[in-house]
């Protein structure tokens, strides 16, 4: 082992200097092989063994308090990578572990598949070293490196690497996994006391997602690892508030492709925007009548990994039956109910066909149902009819919590659930002189202009910019679908003039983007 004086920021000036130090790897980094590669967290390198008795060399830079995880593959000539990682300021080797299983593993490990460790690296400069483990082949392998959880800082100079992209709730989120070694991450905010479903399906080629969850201290959520094989979820029970770490392998590292995941908030209060408001309460039903798909929108489940949630009153000694069917995409709707605590009061129950299943209430208070699709792999609509079977059930909706104003975060909710709003500002509603509607300027559709009402004014400025050329321009043009489509059309402007009619003769839906769900 050669002892290395030249220190990382001289190294990351040459060569590299122009790479992006975001954490989800998408830097290929070239090896120089004879020499040192230096090699970011997020990076990414293909190296090639060009005599059995090479030994290549990889030099990164630590902290205390860090996680960092390396997966290497070799990729041709029958080689089996042998890793080692090496502190130049104590000269001597450390610990390294098995990701899965969090016990140590022997150094140097010889990774006869396609595989990973994971270890704590020093304050300062480390060297990971590979060589070919029998001395017998040539050929290549590829590894990355990537920081799991902690002070993560690329090159030990102020300021540490970037945040990962954080993932907003209810929202299906698409990447791709190359190389075979690559691994994305991602944060999310969690809040202590709820309970995030996480959504996962690979998206080509056998893509197997192996997704680790890791709260704010580093800890990694039970379970500690799963690999969606096909399109599945699991429940995160989120014990920490604060910003949680996401991170997405191939389940064997020898497959490239596309994957896709989804986080819900199935039970306790979530934030989904990251602005530090809780989230609105789910949508309110009350007993009797068929419930359209999604209610707020058109399209039912959205994607194949949506999760729905609604709430509904419920009183202690009650019976709810649930009478639920899949309408169109081939969706086969998977439904559960969870009382006002975030328990369970009804297991997922799946409804391939139409089902009619009545459940024992326990507890008064607002409960959820939450719908989604039995596979995970079919979008389309369904419907379901909640009915009182026996007891006294309330009549009424559950409560809504007080809109968020002035700072204050707790025991209210947001006013714009999927865009972030620190100040909670809300004007007022549909109409020119309509008082405030519970709506945060932020996410009120139709107010293309951006003063918080919608007004006849907000529909002649939709028309005016849909002129060729256009003659006028939208300040908010996010604002501008209240038909339900995905589109700024000449509809949505026809819609706000009769919608803002006395009385009216069309409905503003808040159909746009930015809306709640």
């Amino acid at each position: 082992m050669r002892t290395h004086t030249a220190k990382l920021v001289a190294a990351l000036s040459i060569g590299v200097a122009a790479q992006s130090w975001a954490q989800q790897v998408e830097n290929p980094v070239p090896c120089n092989a004879p020499g040192i590669t230096v090699l970011p967290y997020g990076g990414t390198s293909s190296c090639t063994f060009t005599s059995t008795f090479l030994e290549h060399e990889f030099l990164a830079v630590g902290a205390p308090g860090t996680v960092v995880r390396l997966a290497i593959a070799g990729t041709s000539g029958g080689v089996v990578p042998a890793v080692s990682v090496f502190d130049l300021t104590t000269q001597a080797f450390l610990t390294l572990s098995d990701p899965a299983t969090g016990n140590a593993v022997a150094s140097p490990v010889a990774l006869t598949t396609p595989g990973g460790v994971q270890f704590s690296p020093p304050d300062g400069e480390y060297v990971i070293q590979v060589s070919e483990s029998g001395l017998d082949n040539t050929g290549g392998y590829e590894l990355s490196l990537a920081c799991a959880s902690g002070p993560c800082d690329s090159d030990g100079v102020a300021p540490p690497d970037p945040t990962p992209p954080s993932v907003p709730l209810e929202t299906v989120m698409a990447d791709t996994l190359a190389p075979a070694v690559d691994g994305d991450a991602f944060t999310f905010l969690g809040n202590a006391g709820s309970v995030v479903r996480l959504a996962v399906a690979g998206g080509a080629a056998g893509v197997a997602p192996l997704v680790e969850v890791r709260d704010p201290s580093g800890a990694s959520l039970a379970p500690l690892q799963s690999a969606f094989a096909t399109p599945s979820a699991v429940d995160l029970a989120v014990a920490q508030t604060g910003l949680h770490t996401l991170l997405v392998y191939e389940a064997g590292h020898d497959l490239t492709g596309a994957y896709s995941f989804s986080l819900s908030c199935v039970a306790g209060a979530c934030d989904s925007d990251l602005d530090g408001f809780l989230d609105p309460d789910p949508i309110a039903v009350a007993y009797g009548g068929t419930q359209p798909p999604e209610p707020e929108r058109t399209t039912g489940l959205s994607s194949a990994l949506d999760v729905d949630a609604f709430s509904f009153a419920g009183a202690a000694g009650t019976t709810v039956r649930v009478a639920l069917s899949g309408v169109s995409g081939g969706v086969a709707p998977t439904f559960e109910i969870r009382d006002p605590s975030g328990a369970i009061a009804q297991a997922p129950t799946s409804c391939p066909t139409p089902c009619s299943v009545d459940v024992p209430l326990g507890t008064a208070g607002a409960h959820r149902l939450v719908i989604h699709d039995t596979g995970f792999d079919n979008a389309g609509r369904y419907q379901f009819t909640l009915t009182c079977q026996a007891g006294t059930c309330p009549a009424g909706l559950p409560a809504l919590a007080p809109v968020c104003t002035g700072g204050n975060v707790t025991g209210c909710r947001d006013n714009c659930r999927l865009v972030p709003d620190m100040s909670q500002a809300d004007v007022g509603g549909v109409g020119a002189a309509a008082p405030a509607d519970g709506i945060g300027n932020a996410c009120q559709c139709g107010d293309v202009s951006g003063n918080g009402r919608v007004t006849t004014a907000d529909a002649t400025l939709i028309t005016r910019s849909l002129l060729v050329p256009p003659t006028a321009a939208l300040a908010q043009p996010a604002l501008c679908n209240v038909g339900g489509t995905s589109a700024c059309t000449t509809a949505d402007a026809v819609i706000l003039t009769r919608g803002l009619l006395v009385p009216p003769t069309a409905t503003v839906l808040q159909a746009c983007s930015p809306a709640f769900k």
